[in-house]
């Protein structure tokens, strides 16, 4: 077995946690890689019989291995690669070990099947589940038998009534076939179907998931036999083997994963959604989750106009998006790949009975905690970095394990208790640090979670230095971030300088604290008053739900009850939340002279593309005089970061703060938030951070930290978020990822990137004005700063010319190899493949007779190094790099005879791989509809020819909407040639080229991105502002939008919204709202829509 184990504390995001939310020790928890090797698509796992030594993993090709103990079987446990469709989103995509296979040993997959001979890999399918015996030695799958789908759809299509009602699970498009299995222990299977229809355009397949007789758009319930579960919520005269008798949960787009709910005794739903939400949902009995008509908990302009939509818009068919447990924002995440709830004992009290979230896009892993009514607080971060989880199940162990794609590995993520002993990591205010505000907390970060029991003015001690005299507080705890606040009870006395000595402090498992810890601070004249703290002289609020502003929380939402306050995921836990158009006014405390906060549209507003608020700050002079101070100069958007504002309110009696929508904003847009909101009084501390210098200077190396020194101290949690470290754009422009620590007076920041960076490549750092020192000021100036890596020199393995194949001798009788040397006679040629990545080459060459000259060229014949003329008896060694080039010629002049003594390559680890070079065939753009034809040559080291038969292809379709995703097109082994049918996929995307090759146990791997042909599209509206969508984009107008030629794609315009009704579209008057448009050819269009008042 795998045993590489990686503790998770840097990867576990509960540095910032959300009150109210879980949270746990990031320390106790790790990692461990059970299974990785020679993997293709892994996509679901499972243990026989229950015991975590013996492993099934299962790939989307059609092949299932057994894994003992670590060890891969030789011979497949199932191989049905031959009847499986493995193209796009179809394959086998789930696979499970009976709940009770002491009784019942059978193993189940789920996969869509070639029975349909007549068509396409992307034409009408069938879809399979199947129930297998398993032989006596337990290490195959035999004697199958289907328990849904037994027939096999026509080659035209099920829109035919008669063939609806038939055991087919028909799939007429190649997107969201087969889902996810499940099974709870008294035998009930539970099936994942999608809804079979086409993420690009609406038709009447997407409306299939509300009507009861077909099968896709559901969830079903069978038992071993196939027939319906019993009590199922839709059967009708008692028939249990009718398609309606065996819907569970109808209304879905994408059940990809499907997980047992012991608490509930349901199935809990991963749906994949489209535009906007991922959900995950209760599988109560007859639930129906609204799709297409809905997503998530909004209604779905697409299909609004297909009487079935408009019958539940009319409340005429019942339908229950709200009967969530989370609905995931594609701001979070936007693929949900895997659900599970952690019901073992073996998980520790706070985490037992919580339930675990995957995203394939972001690869992250989220908890959550649920009732019947849906999510309780907020999620937490659990796991990031994962590798594209695919699925998550809880094994026999009680742990949770995680199957990821990118990386073809299942982890086991497990709880393990942290010996080492506390230690205090922070302080606020940091070491030594001088002009502390005298309205200050006091905080002490741990490394983790502590017995707050032992708390008290004893063990947290704060004294005037001068006078000793203990500084009372009262004392908090922050399990989010392992914080002790103390709070005082008086303010702190101007210009004095205290101690905080720690001291007498356990963990939870009762480890002493590493050390006692002592630190000193001085205030300065000072101090800060929060708004939200403040008596209000008046108040109110832009909407009847609400009369008044909140402090400190936001609005409840339809997902969480008392969110907190955020803006593009900075939380603020202070502050003011508001409806616009809304207004707090406050008197303004004797001696303050500023008003500082953070602005912006809070997260729970979910339209991206709103036309925003204004923020404006007033002031009223003690004779009743009114100023504005401060008003955006353009309005605040829900996809902006928060803002800082800084305004002067000496001599105004009070301040008036106002939010006001923007011309044509919605209700939905007008959710705001005033972060962290306060007066700035005394003598405070004013002066802005700024960067003092960055080091290393100059080139660093691809594993150098980078050291950030600032005049103050900063506020770590804005000063990580407002830092990147970026890609060039020319490169992608991908933000890298790194972690940071902070120096004890937090005044050096020391980032360290995940992985290596890249050699000889200059990447931007930036740090913007929004990070803060601790006193609240923002930073001077935003920082921008290039740092470029070293090149370096290939080194790791070494080659010499004897041990590659020449692909061509020029005339081939002048050369020849004896032992180790190659014996030459001039003139000759000799062409090489290098392999891999390789830098310096060091050639010696001797005359044997006459005298003769080596030079090293490239294929354009272009001098890369040449020796002198040698002469007879004589030697010379040539160096020269040869770093970027694939190929060399080695020419040999003088008219003597030589022998090359050495010629020694020095090459990157890596280059003893196979490698292939994509041939002539290769297309370097495409639109829908074309037919992609990819060629390839592959060499092993030596420059030997790679066999067709030992290539293997992956034709991948990265689909981009807000963020981007994979899908696997086409994989295809053993041939040298492969063509590739561009389908219309909707929105925008690109092709990934992958050609595997093997040689001699070595696979390498060589990728190429094939790039589409595009048209922009703008949909406007007349008055601006109205709700529109493009393909998956939807928000108020104007709405930009990229398409692939060939696409069939549509707009839509909103029928009634604000007292205004859709008229017409300008270019043909006769056309409704809701258009389906093509493009042949690549450039911009633009559509307005036309609106009436009524």
């Amino acid at each position: 077995m795998v045993e590489r184990v990686k503790l998770l504390g840097l990867i576990l995001g509960i540095l910032f946690g959300v009150t109210g939310a879980l949270v746990f020790d990031a320390e106790d928890l790790a990692w461990t890689v059970v299974v990785e090797g020679d993997y293709q698509s892994m996509l679901d796992v499972d243990w026989i019989p229950g015991d975590v030594s013996r492993i099934v993993v299962c790939e989307k090709r059609g092949f299932v291995w057994l894994i003992i103990d670590g060890v891969r079987q030789s011979k497949p446990f199932l191989d049905i690669s031959s009847e499986v469709v493995n193209f796009g989103a179809r394959g086998l995509t789930a696979c499970m070990v009976d709940a009770d296979f002491e009784n019942y040993p059978y193993f189940y997959v789920s996969y869509t099947d070639n029975r349909q001979k007549e068509t396409s890999d992307s034409g009408t399918k069938g879809g399979i589940v199947a129930r297998y015996k398993l032989s006596d030695d337990l290490t195959q799958a035999i004697d199958p038998v289907i328990v849904m789908g037994t027939k096999a759809p026509p080659a035209s299509g099920c829109s035919d009534g008669d063939v609806a009602v038939q055991d087919i699970i028909c799939m007429e498009d190649r997107s969201h076939n087969m889902g996810g299995l499940a099974m709870s222990p008294d035998g009930k299977i539970f099936i994942g179907v999608g809804d079979a229809s086409s993420v690009a355009t609406f038709n009447e397949r997407q409306i299939r998931a509300q009507q009861l007789w077909y099968k896709t758009g559901k969830v079903h319930c069978i038992t071993r036999t196939g027939l319906s579960c019993p009590g199922s919520p839709f059967i009708y005269e008692n028939d249990r083997t009718t398609n309606r008798a065996k819907v569970w949960n109808l209304g879905v787009r994408n059940p990809f994963r499907i997980g047992y709910d012991p608490v509930y005794d349901i199935p809990l739903i991963a749906n994949v959604g489209q535009a906007t939400w991922e959900s995950i949902w209760p599988g109560f009995p007859g639930l129906n989750f609204g799709w297409p008509c809905t997503e998530a908990q909004r209604t779905n302009l697409k299909a609004s106009l297909y009487p079935i939509c408009t019958e539940i818009a009319e409340g005429k068919i019942e339908i229950h998006p709200d009967r969530t447990f989370w609905d995931i924002h594609h701001d979070l995440g936007a693929a949900a790949t895997g659900v599970v709830r952690l019901s073992s004992k073996e998980w520790p009290a706070e985490l037992r009975n919580k339930i675990a979230v995957a995203d394939y896009t972001n690869n992250w892993i989220k908890l959550i905690e649920v009732d019947r009514d849906g999510i309780i607080g907020s999620h937490i971060d659990f796991a990031s970095e994962v590798g594209g989880p695919v699925q998550l199940k809880q094994g026999p162990d009680g742990w949770l394990y995680a199957v990821s794609i990118l990386t073809q590995q299942v982890i086991r993520i497990e709880h393990r208790v942290n010996t080492d002993p506390p230690r205090v990591v922070r302080t606020i205010p940091p070491v030594r640090f001088k002009g502390a505000e005298l309205t200050t907390d006091v905080s002490v970060m741990f490394s983790k979670k502590i017995d707050f029991s032992l708390v008290d003015g004893e063990s947290v001690r704060i004294t005037e230095r001068s006078t000793g005299s203990e500084i009372h507080a009262d004392y908090e705890w922050e399990p989010a971030t392992n914080t002790v606040v103390a709070r005082l009870h008086s303010h702190l006395d101007p210009n004095t300088d205290y101690d905080l000595v720690v001291s007498g402090i356990r963990d939870t498992g009762g480890r002493d604290l590493w050390r006692t810890f002592e630190s000193t601070f001085k205030t300065a004249n000072g101090f800060s008053l929060q708004l939200s703290d403040l008596d209000w002289i008046s108040s109110s609020n832009g909407t009847p739900d609400y009369p008044e502003p909140f402090r400190d929380v936001q609005f409840p939402t339809f997902a969480v009850d008392v969110p907190p306050l955020m803006i593009r995921g900075q939380i603020f836990k202070s502050g003011i939340a508001m409806y616009a158009r809304g207004e707090v006014e406050v008197a303004v405390p004797d001696g303050c002279t500023r008003f500082q906060a953070y602005t912006g549209v809070d997260d729970v507003v979910t339209l991206l593309d709103a036309k925003g608020v204004h923020f404006i700050v007033g002031s009223k002079s003690k004779d009743g005089a009114v100023s504005e101070l401060y008003r955006d100069t353009v309005p605040r958007k829900r996809i902006d970061p928060p803002a800082y504002i800084d305004v002067d309110v000496t001599g105004a009696a009070s301040v008036v703060l106002t939010t006001e929508r923007a011309p044509q904003g919605g209700r939905g847009t007008s959710i705001v938030t005033w972060g962290s909101p306060k007066f700035r009084c005394g003598d405070y501390d004013d002066d802005k951070a700024q960067v003092v210098w960055v080091r290393p200077t100059g080139r660093i190396n691809r594993e150098d930290s980078i050291r950030v020194r600032f005049s103050e101290a900063m506020d770590i949690a804005s000063t990580m978020d407002a830092t990147q470290l970026l890609l060039p754009v020319a490169l992608g422009g991908y933000i890298i990822g790194f972690s940071t620590r902070f120096s004890p007076d937090q005044r050096t920041m020391t980032i360290t990137p995940t992985e290596p960076l890249a050699p000889d490549t200059s990447y931007t750092l930036t740090i913007d004005t929004t990070a803060t020192d601790v006193s609240g000021n923002s930073l001077l100036n935003a920082f921008t700063r290039r740092v470029q890596t070293l090149a370096e020199e290939p080194s790791g393995e070494t080659f010499e010319l004897v041990d590659l194949l020449p692909e061509e001798i020029r005339p081939s009788s002048r050369m020849e190899v004896s032992g180790r040397e190659i014996l030459v006679q001039a003139p000759v040629e000799v062409d090489y493949i290098v392999p891999g990545n390789c830098g310096e080459l060091s050639v010696t060459l001797a005359s044997t007779e006459g005298e003769v000259r080596v030079t090293i060229k490239d294929p354009e014949e272009n001098t890369i190094c040449a020796s002198e003329l040698v002469a007879a008896s004589t030697r010379e060694t040539l160096s020269c790099n040869i770093q970027t080039h694939s190929r060399i010629t080695m020419v040999i002049t003088g008219g003597g005879n030589g022998v090359i003594r050495t010629s020694t390559m020095n090459c990157a680890v890596g280059s003893m791989l196979p490698r292939c070079e994509f041939g002539e065939r290769l297309s370097t753009r495409f639109q829908v509809g074309d037919v992609v034809r990819l060629s390839a040559q592959c060499y092993d080291y030596k420059g030997a020819l790679i066999p067709k038969d030992d290539l293997f292809w992956i034709v991948s379709l990265i689909h981009c909407q807000t963020i981007c995703h994979r899908h696997e097109e086409l994989t295809v082994g053993g041939v040298s040639e492969v063509e590739y049918e561009v389908e219309d996929h909707g929105d925008y995307f690109f092709l990934e080229i992958e050609v595997f090759a093997e040689s001699d146990g070595r696979r390498g791997v060589s990728t190429m991105k094939i790039r589409p042909l595009t048209a922009s599209v703008t949909v406007t509206s007349m008055p601006p502002g109205i709700t529109v969508s493009s393909d998956s984009l939807s928000g108020p107008s104007p709405l930009r939008s990229i398409t692939v030629v060939g696409s069939y794609f549509s707009i839509n315009a909103v029928k009634k919204e604000d007292n205004r009704k859709f008229l017409f579209w300008d270019d043909d008057m006769e056309l409704g709202p809701n258009r389906f448009l093509q493009f042949t050819n690549v450039g911009p269009r633009t559509y307005n829509a036309v609106y009436e008042d009524f």
